[in-house]
């Protein structure tokens, strides 16, 4: 059964990694990851990048949804959409410190947990920010 159009085939050309992405065995060049924390970091990433991978796949089926004619039509295209990979949601990302695995307390204008936030301030790698009353 088909409905609709084909989705395009640039929608499925593989973007280029993203920036920070070196890989399963490294995450940074430097390597001065928490151990313990390295898998779900890893996980973040990889998530990341199926997210980039099938955005524009996903908002095509839901559109396609949205407009479906009849209750069969919007069954197959709900199908579809269940069968790309969990990982491709965006609701699956989160937001992870790259250096301590920690996903709560993320300053994403500085993309950085508070515990390496505060100890980078403090050291001066941060142009412009001060240390208050820490």
């Amino acid at each position: 059964m088909y409905y609709g159009p084909e989705i395009p085939e640039e929608l499925w050309i593989k973007p280029q990694k993203p920036i920070g992405f070196f890989g399963k065995n490294n995450l940074s060049p430097e390597g001065k990851y928490m151990k313990s924390r390295r898998a779900i970091v890893i996980r973040a990433r990889r998530r990341k990048y199926m997210k980039t991978i099938y955005y524009f796949v996903r908002r095509k089926y839901k559109e396609y949804i949205k407009n479906s004619r009849n209750i069969s039509e919007l069954m197959y295209w709900k199908y579809k959409l269940d069968s790309l990979p969990k990982d491709s949601s965006s609701t699956k990302f989160h937001h992870y410190c790259p250096i301590s695995g920690r996903f709560r307390a993320y300053y994403s204008f500085f993309g950085l947990g508070r515990h390496f936030l505060r100890e980078y301030v403090n050291m001066g790698y941060i142009p412009g920010v001060k240390p208050a009353n820490w």
